[in-house]
């Protein structure tokens, strides 16, 4: 197994001398044990969702107020109604098929070329270089056109960004809105234009009238980070230290670079939780662990969640990354790590910077 230093959130954002403390600066309870987090994963009174509370603390007037739950009623990644849980098997039903359809040879043609067209005398931007690998699979599975794929996820990202801050303010609800409406308009235009590929996730979510407008958001946006994130990490590797073979490196990946750096629950009510008590409404993330042998080299992993909220996305992601290695593995040139660096984001992990001289 490959091993090197790598100072990321494990270092410097977490106390890994506790099992579980409340961090002031988070809002949230840290759970860095692994037997208590299968605990807290288990159990039905620590839940997903976040919202109602959000929503019944926040300052938003009645009609906002409204329309920002009626909306959020279907982000999959924080719902656990049964409901929620079939349109989850829906949508991985669809863009399973599609990553299946999408063949080994193609992935492979979209890599080289990308990777020829930024390679240049000196120094190769491997960040720059795997946004552009990864916007044209995302846009490959959803039918678009890269610029069409990149119109949509930039009109989005008001929906997203409204949820990940800690409270629900009037002024993002009211962009939130806005987005939706601007990303509806364009769904109907392109529609209209046939400018939607009828293999693509869109195409045949559209005609599926149990998938809402708030789904295909969330599967838009949600999508291409972890995809990026491990790209940019099998990248990572052969330039910092070479790479040994495929099983053993992906354990490294999702040992030390998870795409997602924590699984978060909310309490419903009080729960004793390893003789603490946290509060109802009360956060706690739980620090993904380093990876657990099970069979696979990332089935054993949380690096792409737990359970009904796993990532919708991990298949094409290692898909992606094991044609990358492959890639990687075959080629004769020699790379030398000039400089990289880590985002200090606690819940998403991904390089900012990856720069290598490659002869």
């Amino acid at each position: 197994m490959n091993t090197f230093a790598l100072n990321t959130y494990r270092d410097t954002l977490v106390d890994f001398t506790r099992d579980i403390y409340f961090d002031q600066d988070k809002h949230s309870w840290i759970v860095t044990n692994n037997e208590i987090t299968k605990q807290i994963l288990k159990s039905d009174r620590l839940l997903a969702n976040s919202l109602p509370d959000k929503l019944a603390n926040s300052g938003l007037n009645g009609p906002v107020r409204d329309r920002v739950a009626d909306f959020y009623s279907n982000w999959l990644i924080y719902m656990d109604g049964e409901r929620h849980q079939l349109l989850r098997t829906k949508v991985r039903t669809y863009l399973d098929g599609i990553v299946r359809r999408f063949s080994d040879e193609t992935i492979k043609r979209m890599i080289i070329n990308e990777m020829a067209s930024g390679s240049k005398e000196g120094l190769v931007d491997f960040v720059e270089i795997t946004q552009k690998i990864c916007r044209q699979i995302m846009a490959t599975v959803f039918g678009l056109k890269v610029e069409e794929y990149d119109y949509l996820v930039k009109i989005s990202r008001p929906v997203t960004e409204l949820l990940y801050g800690y409270d629900l303010e009037q002024i993002k609800a009211q962009k939130a809105l806005d987005a939706i409406g601007r990303y509806h308009q364009h769904l109907h235009e392109l529609t209209n234009a046939h400018k939607l590929n009828d293999n693509g996730f869109l195409s045949q979510a559209l005609s599926d009238p149990e998938i809402s407008l708030s789904l295909l958001i969330n599967v838009l946006v949600d999508g291409e980070d972890p995809l990026e994130s491990l790209e940019k990490s099998v990248f990572f590797l052969w330039g910092q230290s070479g790479l040994l073979n495929l099983r053993s490196d992906l354990k490294t990946i999702f040992s030390i670079m998870a795409p997602f750096t924590y699984i978060s629950r909310i309490a419903a009510e009080d729960t004793i939780i390893d003789s603490v008590t946290v509060k109802r409404g009360q956060k706690i993330s739980c620090i993904i662990p380093e990876y657990q042998n099970s069979g696979s080299p990332h089935h054993g992993s949380m690096a792409f969640g737990q359970g009904v909220h796993r990532c919708l996305g991990e298949p094409l992601a290692v898909k992606v990354a094991k044609n990358t290695y492959e890639i990687l593995q075959a080629k004769k040139k020699q790379v030398k790590m000039v400089k990289y660096a880590v985002n200090n984001d606690f819940g998403y992990f991904t390089f900012t910077e990856l720069l290598m001289e490659v002869n």
